[in-house]
């Protein structure tokens, strides 16, 4: 019975010390075993794309994008051969090659929601991902969204001023007829207020100027809620403009020549001379650090580790506090098979982040090696708590071979970071360039120019005498002012109205006949605009009075005909495949274009309340010639009986 025990004591413990064995052989081999490609480099069926892909690799590059997107062309071939399961497949390889690539997804997504299948979404989403995850798309969606939005604001601000113009053309024709008319008599006056308009148009003074002189000119005659509509749209445009200096940031994130461009090249591709080259040329001392660390990266991914090690200490020399540059050098160390200064550079960038996941992981190998299993269970768990799963995602060539640890590049706000840093150095704006040809006028002073505009037309409006306002005529709407307008019958009348009911002593005869006059100067003035409604969406709604609502849909058109014009896009990835525009893109711009002009048609005016009753002689007010404030001729109290009275005997 002993013997039993003692035998089957003996067999437990070598099959203790057989699996303590086995688990340390697995571990040793994993931490010195040979790179290894996945299988999914064998899937590409091209070869000359395989050899390049596999050459890529071998320098050290973060994700194959070039091979990502080539392969997304031959899957879009096979979409429109009908082959959509192989598209479907080669769309899947695409994408998980790339980490920033994310026209795979949308076509995966747009097929599976066709077919009704639930993953859509999923794709949809990491195409979100993958759009606003690296620096460069984030460049290009920031800067197509601002510059898409200011060249919407722009059209709608000077498209509304037009209708404006349009609106209250005849009051300021009226008024330029009746000053030129008092001077001169040839050419006639009512071609004065079209050879003004024809002749600013020919001096071709820039969208800019023509926004702040019909501002200056309208002033007067808006309504308030126009008056407020056009400083919303003034007051954003300015904002746009006061915020000019930063968006060099934007167009230097998309600049592969400037400095910032050449960097974030290190996260887009492996090491090569060219790269080598373009880092080399930077010549700005404030940027040193940089471009240290970008060499000394570009040689470890080479294997060049002396050149490497060179490279970072320089680096960290310049900038004590520069965490990935420690976390390279401690993998020039680990290649070195130095762990004990990998450890202490993967230290240093744990006491600048304690939570990056790279550093914990790359402990965690360096601990292995030193067969310290305990410490490196612990740091592997660390690192997947901080997310070494999402690197991993995000940088695909680690999953096409075997590395023993991890290096990095340069982090998003590094690199957003380098741009400001970068664009604080350059006078010019960029933004400038794309502006000018229509505003003929530098962009970062046009918010200036148009709150300038808006304040001279307050000063200037507070300032008109009372004969130089313009008004409508209580009958027929025809503008008409205090020293042409006739107010003996208690209505402003203009002076066709009032000539048609000149010496006539009956109210009834007087109120038929401006009654007829009436209903033909509204239908007139209805065959008029009818057809510069149609012109332009929203126009009908700020013609009518109803100034927000036709602001607010002259910005969604306009807003879709630039996406329709311009696909959506004013800058694109240069790596990008020229592809046509998407069906839908152009079928929801035109259907949003098309709902404004019907929303235009369906607009009605709203019935105008005017006072076309005409009061006896005794009634009618008396208006001061100095003040031009009607004052009544006889006490209110005893008018208000005789009003009652003759209200009665209608």
């Amino acid at each position: 019975m002993n013997f039993l025990i003692m035998k089957g004591t003996m067999v437990q413990q070598v099959m203790a010390q057989r699996l303590v064995i086995t688990v340390l052989c697995i571990l040793i081999c994993s931490a010195f075993c040979e790179n290894i490609y996945a299988n999914s480099l064998e899937n590409i069926s091209n070869p000359v794309l395989r050899d390049y892909s596999f050459n890529q690799i071998e320098k050290g590059t973060p994700a194959l994008e070039t091979t990502s997107r080539v392969i997304y062309g031959e899957a879009l071939k096979m979409l429109e051969a009908g082959n959509r399961e192989k598209a479907m497949e080669l769309l899947i390889l695409s994408g998980s090659l790339s980490c920033t690539n994310s026209d795979p997804y949308f076509t995966l997504a747009r097929i599976e929601l066709l077919s009704g299948h639930p993953d859509f979404l999923f794709h949809f989403i990491e195409g979100l991902n993958r759009q606003a995850g690296s620096f460069r798309n984030q460049g290009l969606l920031a800067l197509n969204l601002s510059l898409h939005l200011i060249a919407a604001l722009l059209m709608t601000l000077i498209f509304m001023l037009l209708i404006l113009m349009v609106k209250y053309w005849q009051f300021l024709n009226h008024k330029i007829k009746e000053v030129y008319a008092q001077k001169y008599s040839f050419p006639p006056a009512r071609y004065m207020g079209v050879l003004i308009i024809l002749s600013l148009l020919i001096m071709r003074l820039g969208i800019a100027l023509y926004i702040a002189l019909f501002i200056g000119i309208l002033w007067t005659f808006m309504a308030r809620r126009e008056k407020a509509t056009v400083t919303f749209l003034v007051i954003l445009i300015g904002a746009a403009s006061f915020a000019a200096p930063f968006s060099n940031i934007l167009f230097l994130s998309v600049d592969r020549d400037s400095i910032t461009g050449r960097l974030a090249l290190l996260n887009e591709s492996g090491g090569d001379q060219k790269l080598i080259d373009s880092i080399q040329k930077i010549k700005d001392k404030d940027f040193e650090a940089e471009k240290q660390f970008a060499l000394g990266t570009i040689m470890y991914r080479l294997g060049r580790y002396e050149e490497a090690r060179d490279h970072l200490l320089s680096s960290v020399s310049e900038n004590k506090d520069f965490a990935i540059a420690y976390l390279n050098l401690g993998n020039v160390y680990f290649m070195q098979s130095d762990y004990n200064k990998a450890l202490a550079g993967y230290q240093n960038v744990l006491s600048i982040d304690p939570a990056n996941a790279v550093a914990h992981f790359n402990i965690g190998q360096a601990y292995i090696n030193k067969m310290l299993f305990a410490e490196s269970s612990s740091a592997l768990k660390m690192a997947g708590t901080h997310g070494i799963d999402r690197f991993r995602k995000y940088h695909p060539s680690i999953n096409l071979r075997a590395l023993s640890v991890y290096d990095e590049g340069f982090p998003n706000h590094l690199l957003w970071s380098i741009a400001k840093r970068e664009a604080a150095l350059r006078s010019d704006l960029l933004i400038e360039e794309l502006f000018r040809p229509w505003l003929l006028f530098p962009f970062k002073w046009l918010g200036y120019l148009l709150l300038g505009s808006i304040l001279f037309s307050v000063i200037a409006s507070s300032r008109i005498s009372g004969n130089w306002r313009v008004f409508k005529c209580d009958n027929c709407g025809k503008a008409t002012c205090p020293v042409c307008s006739n107010q003996d019958t208690g209505l402003s009348l203009c002076q066709d109205c009032s000539n048609l009911i000149k010496k006539l002593s009956s109210i009834k005869v007087m109120e038929a006949l401006l009654r007829h006059r009436r209903q033909k100067a509204g239908s007139s003035a209805e065959n008029r605009t009818g057809w510069k409604t149609r012109l332009i969406p929203g126009a009908a709604y700020i013609l009518h009075g109803k100034t927000v609502s036709g602001m607010i849909w002259m910005l969604i058109d306009f807003s879709a005909i630039l996406t329709l014009v311009w696909s959506g896009f004013y800058f694109s990835d240069p790596r990008a495949l020229i592809t046509p525009s998407p069906v839908w893109r152009i079928l929801i711009s035109m259907a949003v274009i098309a709902m404004g002009y019907l929303a235009s048609l369906r607009e009605r005016p709203a019935v105008e309340q005017r006072n076309f009753k005409i009061l006896p002689p005794e009634f009618i007010p008396e208006v001061d010639e100095k003040t031009s404030i009607i004052e009544p001729r006889s006490p209110v109290k005893e008018k208000a009986e005789h009003f009652e009275a003759f209200l009665d005997s209608l």
